[in-house]
């Protein structure tokens, strides 16, 4: 009988509800935030032909560690590995940027 009882109980569903509601937060916030890209999926960005940030494959893997060891943000960085021109950095950003691409020049070469 008390297991009878527990199939009924308000607090089954509540459970039920609480776990299916956490489930709904961890895949919604996943979703929206991607995160700090990688050293590799920086490099990809970087070479990509509409890269916010254009650099040599030779160059790639120097510029990759030196936007990882910036201040930039998450954003900006998931951006320039995405390749995507639509988020052109702005600000302090854009600042950091053009400091982070004289680096390179002056860094990363053969």
């Amino acid at each position: 009988m008390a297991s009878s009882r527990f199939r009924h109980s308000p607090f089954r569903h509540s459970v039920w509800r609480t776990s299916a509601a956490a489930v709904v937060l961890l895949v919604l916030v996943g979703a929206c935030s991607a995160g700090r890209p990688s050293s590799e999926e920086l490099q990809e960005g970087l070479t990509a032909s509409s890269s916010l940030f254009p650099v040599a494959e030779q160059q790639a893997a120097c510029a990759a560690d030196l936007l990882l060891g910036s201040e930039l943000s998450d954003d900006v960085l998931r951006a320039i590995a995405d390749a995507d021109a639509d988020a052109a950095p702005t600000g302090d950003a854009a600042s950091i940027l053009a400091a982070v691409q004289v680096e390179v020049l002056t860094t990363c070469t053969d």
